[in-house]
């Protein structure tokens, strides 16, 4: 299951999907009271959806996530220590507070969330100390998820233009070391790490089929997708960690993170994979926004 579009735009007034019409529900949860009238939370969520539809997709997308990052969490048998978690969430702190100083010098953070911000200091500190939980489980259910699935460890070319490709294609030829051509003509973020791109999975994706074609030791034919040209070098294929509990991949994923944070690639194979792993449905949000289900 996929959540909906980001940029879906909203249907006229009327419209409807199958037998699911763009009505708003009413939750029963009273929000406000104005000129002796309630406003029920549905209205909140449809005026939400109207003019931020991709801000409230995104925050529902987080809850998702982070409810799948628990469930993932539990089901390996993974716990977070009391002292990690304080560490973690005194370093946010830290940083939330170096940049606000760089914004309004001289405010400190718990002055900023509740004069500018409008909100409980305490509340607010909670709820980054349960942010600081959730990241650091999340680290660590996505990379034992790769680290205990197929995945290969690759470098990276992209180049835009037939002329670009050809200079690349001209420089290996001539001996010069992939990672110093992908430093060089690159356009993709990886150039400056030498073209090396976080672990890639055993999946039906382009990068998955460059991983999986391409013999260890070897760079892959070019292959065009999405307005530009990719080169891969396949570094190597590790072994899969074995085990599927927390206790029995520990030592393999913390080694790991040590070595190498996880990257935006990395964690959105992990989301692709718990899609399929488990069930998601948020039709009750889509309703209760007025939307209709699709």
């Amino acid at each position: 299951p996929q959540t909906p579009p980001a940029s879906a735009p909203a249907p006229a007034s009327g419209a409807t999907s199958g037998t699911q019409a763009a009505t708003p529900a009413t939750s029963g949860f009273v929000i406000a009271n104005v000129a002796g009238k309630p406003i029920d939370a549905s209205e909140l969520f449809a005026q939400w959806m109207h003019h931020a539809s991709a801000d409230a997709r995104d925050e529902l997308d987080h809850l998702v996530l982070t409810r799948l990052v628990a469930a993932e969490a539990q089901r390996i048998g993974l716990v977070i220590p009391a002292a990690d978690v304080e560490r973690k969430y005194t370093e946010s702190v830290a940083e939330l507070e170096k940049d606000l100083q760089k914004r309004r010098p001289g405010v400190v953070l718990d002055q900023y969330v509740d004069q500018a911000l409008g909100l409980d200091p305490y509340t607010y500190r909670e709820r980054m100390r349960a942010d600081a939980l959730n990241q650091l489980l999340a680290e660590r259910v996505a990379r034992a998820h790769v680290l205990t699935s197929e995945h290969a460890l690759l470098r990276l070319i992209v180049v835009k233009t037939e002329a670009a490709l050809k200079q690349v294609q001209d420089a290996l030829a001539a001996g010069e070391a992939f990672d110093a051509v992908a430093r060089r003509l690159s356009t993709d973020p990886s150039a400056k790490d030498g073209g090396r791109v976080p672990p890639v999975l055993r999946v039906d994706t382009v990068m998955g089929k460059l991983a999986f074609s391409t013999p260890v030791g070897g760079v892959s034919d070019p292959l065009y997708t999405q307005g530009a040209w990719l080169i891969a070098r396949v570094e190597s294929r590790p072994k899969p960690l074995a085990g599927t509990t927390w206790s029995e991949l520990q030592a393999g994923v913390e080694a790991s993170l040590d070595a190498r944070g996880i990257e935006e690639l990395e964690f959105s194979q992990w989301r692709s994979a718990m899609f399929q792993r488990y069930k998601i449905d948020v039709s009750p949000f889509m309703r209760l926004a007025g939307e209709p289900v699709r």
